[in-house]
């Protein structure tokens, strides 16, 4: 199923990056989070030539690693929750590339940060053997 969703993403991102290269772009606010006087933070996002091509970079990356890790991790425990991350990082590089301003880049940032780190914890099922090649050396 996520690997149905990412493909649909890469393809919705193929299509978005034909209609910015016909010179069609998107910066919008879709709605407030905080309002003050004076003041307000938006969540929007932001389309544009890099913006596209990056959202087909990353959907195309994405998929790939969707499709390789099917194999990969047939056997393991954790495969479920290795996928959900996954598809968690797939969404906060996504957040992270449209993002139309700092604080939406920030959560976009950590996330992807956050999603990262447990993927990699999540696809180990024990502690990597002491094998002079797998040692740190600092």
């Amino acid at each position: 199923m996520t690997i149905a969703s990412v493909a649909i993403s890469l393809v919705a991102s193929l299509v978005l990056l034909k209609e910015v290269a016909a010179g069609n772009s998107f910066s919008g606010a879709l709605y407030t989070w905080l309002a003050g006087q004076g003041w307000s933070i938006h969540v929007g996002f932001l389309v544009d030539r890099l913006t596209a091509v990056m959202m087909v970079v990353v959907t195309f990356v994405s998929l790939m690693v969707h499709v390789y890790t099917i194999g990969y991790m047939a056997d393991d425990p954790g495969y479920q929750r290795f996928f959900s991350y996954i598809s968690l990082f797939t969404f906060s590089m996504l957040m992270l590339v449209m993002a139309d301003n700092f604080l939406q880049l920030f959560f976009g940032w950590e996330a992807w940060a956050w999603s990262r780190t447990s993927s990699s914890a999540s696809g180990s099922s024990g502690p990597p053997p002491s094998t002079p090649t797998s040692r740190r050396s600092w």
